[in-house]
């Protein structure tokens, strides 16, 4: 049961644990892609190399017709699952992460675009691995300038519920907190939350939703996240299929709640689109998930979508393509089979009808869209100024490509990059990055000046390196940007 903090009250200190205790159960519920019990004194390990800050390595920038990749100056740090934001100045601002497994690192970066250099900046308070990172408008000035990394998971403390603020000026983390009659007390999440989503409202504020809490399971919960007063509030939780009392195309895994999903505003700004992912279940495999739903922002409420996906999607990722949303990636693990489906599916907001909250549909609003080059899960997507998207690295079951000169055709990491063209609404490759990695940290690439923005490109930036599989595995500290 998840625990709601009243006003005033303290956080309860984060529990301290071995990270032996969660590393098997870590290890199931992302998929199993860390190497099997028994292999330590095989892996192979990224080895990080200091660089001065002046230094660029020499990357060749295969031209493409789409586009050209480079290998810029290495971040010196290897990092799996970082919190990567965005500043208002556009440096990228990069955070935390898996260092050297079973280990988080507290350590933070900060890369220049211009340059396209690295400098080191403060440590969070608490190392973490899968934070997300926003950039949040604290004034309620229309300017999204304050970078807040929330939740995440640590090896000794386990899933967290902290939130931590990075100050410029300062070059310094802090604990979330607010003030309150005069008193400053700590700001905590409702509830733990690790691989959960966090979607920017109309209103600046933010719904947190779901996530894995390890060693308790899945959650169902979601929060409000209020800029402005830096406080937490909980709202409505997603939908328990088997209370409700609409038994039609019930799933009884949605009870369980879901991690590794993905949640986007739909164009309407009223509802926000919550799908695929992964379940906990008593007694069973972690299921990944076919169902979607749909939270009102006016009723603070979930409501089921009475349609499956054509595939379940575990570390699926959305964009938003004119008026539709475009699901792209997934694994789809059935206890019979398990595929990274190549198809991508629409979700169409025009089937939907929402009745002052009360949302019910025409029809299917999913329908399948144009097929990946290459499956994957655990990706990055990032938006492109056509109105298209780049996609970057992930886990394949079923790869097709050549690393350090060896044909590969079972699972492990990716390489291969693909870039989504919406003029004629499809997928085609745009070369492969030097290092292959699932959870990697990608970003926009942005300079500005008294003439306007330009767009410089995407930063790809470390992940997990898996090329045989689950023989080995490690970090590479690699940093690479992707120039259309």
């Amino acid at each position: 049961m998840n625990t709601v903090l009243e006003d005033g009250a303290q956080p309860q200190p984060e529990r301290m644990r071995p990270a032996r205790e969660a590393s098997a159960a870590r290890r199931e519920r992302l998929g199993g892609r860390s190497a099997p019990a028994g292999t330590h004194l095989r892996r192979r390990w990224a080895i990080a190399v200091p660089l001065l800050a002046s230094a660029v390595l020499a990357g060749s920038a295969t031209a493409q017709s789409t586009g050209a990749w480079t290998t810029v100056q290495s971040m010196g740090t290897g990092r799996y699952a970082p919190g990567i934001v965005r500043m208002a100045d556009n440096n990228i601002l990069v955070a935390g992460g898996y260092h050297n497994a079973p280990y988080e690192t507290a350590g933070a970066q900060i890369f220049n675009p211009l340059p396209r250099t690295w400098a080191a900046t403060g440590s969070l308070q608490r190392a973490r691995n899968f934070p997300v990172g926003v950039l949040v408008d604290e004034n309620r000035d229309g300017k999204d300038e304050t970078a807040i990394f929330f939740g995440g998971y640590s090896s000794y403390y386990g899933t967290l519920n902290t939130a931590e603020r990075y100050t410029p000026a300062t070059k310094s983390f802090a604990y979330l907190t607010y003030t309150l009659n005069r008193k400053t007390y700590s700001s905590v999440m409702t509830s733990p939350r690790e691989l959960f989503t966090a979607t920017k409202l109309p209103s600046g504020k933010l719904l947190l939703t779901a996530g894995l809490r390890t060693g308790y399971g899945t959650l169902r919960s979601a929060e409000i996240y209020d800029p402005v007063t830096r406080r937490f509030t909980a709202t409505g939780s997603l939908v328990d299929t088997l209370l409700d009392s609409d038994a039609a195309n019930d799933d009884p895994l949605d009870r369980y709640g879901r991690f590794g999903h993905d949640a986007m505003l739909l164009p309407d700004g009223k509802n926000v689109l919550v799908a695929g992912g992964k379940a906990w279940v008593p007694g069973q495999p972690w299921p990944s998930l076919a169902t979607a739903q749909i939270y009102n922002i006016a009723t603070g409420k979930f409501t089921k979508v009475p349609y499956r996906m054509n595939y379940a999607r575990d570390r699926v990722t959305m964009a938003q393509v004119g008026g539709r949303i475009l699901l792209v990636g997934g694994t789809d693990d059935q206890p019979s089979y398990r595929k990274d489906p190549l198809e991508t599916e629409w979700f169409d907001p025009s089937t939907m009808v929402d009745t002052n909250g009360v949302i019910t549909f025409t029809g299917s609003p999913f329908s399948v869209g144009p097929s990946l080059q290459q499956g994957r899960m655990a990706h990055t997507l990032t938006p492109l100024p056509d109105g298209g998207f780049l996609v970057t690295g992930g886990w394949s079951m079923e790869r097709s490509e050549t690393v350090n000169n060896l044909a590969m055709t079972e699972k492990g990491t990716t390489a291969i990059t693909e870039r989504y063209l919406p003029t004629s609404n499809s997928f085609v490759t745009v070369g492969s990055t030097k290092y292959d990695a699932l959870d990697p940290g990608a970003a926009q690439l942005w300079k500005s000046d008294a003439t306007g923005s330009t767009f410089l490109g995407v930063l790809v930036i470390g992940g997990k390196q898996c090329p045989e599989g689950d023989a080995y595995y490690l970090y590479p500290p690699r940093a690479e940007i992707y120039t259309p």
